[in-house]
């Protein structure tokens, strides 16, 4: 605190006026299985009915202190805004956590930044999905245990049963940790992640075996797989798909995580494993869902189901930017790049949304793959968007550019010095007899 007061306030005013920008956006709304989510906790809070949900019950729970600030003021204001206020409590957990585990304030400041204006936070706060809450209880659950507290298990276990297909990705971290502790106790974690399934599922149907799942498919349109339920998408096709499409592929969303391909940017000691146990997280979510019918998340900005990978792909770019004095010129420019881009798909993500392709849901949602693939109609390259107009789309613009500049500002004197001695080297070159000639 007195090494860097300045600095510090510097992060807290940006985190303070992002929030306040984010909260003042107009276009919050429930959105897709999100108003699924909001029809059932306002029937258990206003008409005290339970009525079946196919989505847990665990995030929209976690909303009712939301919705009764909501009953008391006739409105819906809170609740809207519930998972942008969990992302605040998220990255100030993040905070305490990552400062307790020997980061910077630099370093702490610039994750919470990117992790709120760098990748699809922007969009997941505006609607009532439940990836949020389970992206940011994974991501504190293990940040917590790698402050050795049990208590992060906890996190880890709500977070998981929150959406169920995230049980594979939970136990590829289990199987991990039974290899490093040679030990099988990491499996006892199982127990309570069972017990809150089953009482989950007593709370929305009762004594029954359904899951509200069966035979839910989308619409039959030009796509081949199209219309069929259920698990039934080429997998070879669900990975391609995830990772290389123009409108939904991790290439473009998150094109940080290509530095994992730098060793030095994987990180040292805890942040090195860490970064293992969140890639093998996103691992788990890429072979579950590449089967899914609706892999690309449904009618929402970009993966929507890949929230959580949002979380490495800031951690390498901390890690890479720590890196910066021994870079070479190249590969800080590409960094630069990076950090400018994920800002722009944050500000895509925040201030635009799915606006101006409205027409792809016609006819049942006929031409919805246009947005998966065909480059003019997706989230990042939109032809039929506007440019940016009013004070607000403006301040959020600004916003994402000073954050953008703030986190790679480190970089920016050691590119000019790279470049001033590439530019002396070359003028210093002597030249070849034969060009003299």
């Amino acid at each position: 605190m007195q090494k860097y007061p300045r600095i510090l306030w510097w992060y807290l005013g940006l985190l303070v006026v992002g929030f306040a920008l984010y909260a003042t956006m107009p276009n919050f709304q429930p959105g897709g299985d999100g108003g699924e989510r909001l029809k059932f906790l306002t029937n258990l809070e206003i008409f005290r009915t339970v009525i079946p949900c196919k989505h847990s019950a665990l995030m929209p729970l976690s909303a009712s202190a939301a919705l009764w600030l909501d009953l008391c003021y006739n409105g819906m204001w809170f609740v809207l805004r519930h998972n942008l206020f969990l992302l605040a409590l998220g990255l100030w957990a993040a905070w305490k956590l990552l400062r307790r585990l020997g980061w910077s304030i630099p370093a702490t400041g610039n994750f919470c930044l990117l992790v709120m204006c760098g990748g699809l936070f922007g969009d997941a706060i505006r609607h009532f999905y439940g990836e949020n809450f389970t992206a940011l209880l994974v991501a504190i659950g293990s940040l917590w245990l790698a402050c050795g507290s049990v208590w992060g298990n906890f996190c880890l276990v709500i977070g998981v049963a929150n959406i169920p297909a995230t049980i594979l990705a939970y136990g590829l971290i289990l199987l991990r940790r039974i290899w490093e502790k040679r030990s099988w106790r990491p499996m006892l974690w199982l127990l309570p992640l069972n017990a809150l399934l089953v009482g989950d599922h007593l709370l929305r149907y009762g004594f029954t075996l359904s899951t509200g799942y069966e035979g839910d498919a989308g619409y039959k349109t030009f796509m081949p797989y199209s219309g069929l339920p259920g698990f039934s998408y080429p997998f070879f096709l669900g990975v391609l798909g995830i990772l290389f499409s123009f409108g939904k592929g991790m290439l473009f969303f998150f094109p940080a995580l290509a530095l994992w391909l730098e060793p030095r940017w994987r990180g040292k000691g805890t942040s090195h494993e860490l970064l293992n146990c969140w890639l093998l997280f996103v691992a788990g979510l890429i072979l579950v869902y590449a089967k899914w019918w609706s892999w690309y998340g449904g009618w929402s900005f970009g993966p929507r189901f890949f929230l959580f990978a949002g979380l490495p792909a800031v951690l390498l770019m901390i890690n890479a930017i720590r890196e910066a004095p021994r870079n070479s010129c190249r590969q800080n420019l590409l960094l630069l790049f990076i950090v400018f881009w994920q800002c722009y798909v944050g500000f895509c993500a925040v201030h635009y949304g799915m606006e101006g392709i409205f027409f792809l849901l016609e006819n049942n949602y006929a031409y919805e793959a246009f947005n998966h693939y065909i480059p003019e109609f997706t989230v990042l390259f939109n032809a039929w968007r506007p440019f940016p107009h009013g004070y607000r789309a403006w301040s959020l613009a600004i916003f994402h550019l000073l954050v953008a500049i703030t986190v790679t500002a480190p970089i920016f004197p050691i590119l000019f010095r790279q470049l001033r001695q590439s530019l002396h080297r070359d003028a210093r070159t002597p030249e070849s007899p034969h060009h003299a000639s």
